[in-house]
């Protein structure tokens, strides 16, 4: 799995793209983007494509050419709602690890 916020602080490190750049670029708000760039948030599957694009890059979705069809479609759906799960629930890590440490007590 792809770490979008790592994917974002070096591409705008190569580019010399700012967070200001990137709000005038997709018209996301300054403070969304600067949770994007923490890690505190991560975008839902059509703002990553808004910032990629910004950032002069696009999605690959095409799998490796060894898998079935059935693999590479589970595959995409497995990302998108993944990365869809983190745009909703963005505290889901400390939640579960709170909630462990909860019942183990």
């Amino acid at each position: 799995m792809i770490d979008p916020a790592a994917v974002l602080r070096e591409r705008m490190n190569e580019t010399g793209l700012t967070q200001a750049d990137l709000v005038r670029l997709t018209g996301i708000g300054r403070s969304t983007i600067a949770r994007y760039l923490t890690g505190e948030n991560t975008p839902a599957v059509t703002t990553w494509f808004r910032l990629l694009s910004a950032l002069g890059l696009q999605a690959d979705l095409s799998p490796s050419p060894e898998w079935s069809l059935a693999e590479r479609v589970a595959e995409m759906s497995a990302n998108a709602a993944e990365l869809e799960l983190q745009a909703v629930y963005p505290d889901r890590q400390r939640i579960v690890r709170d909630n462990f440490l909860a019942i183990a007590s």
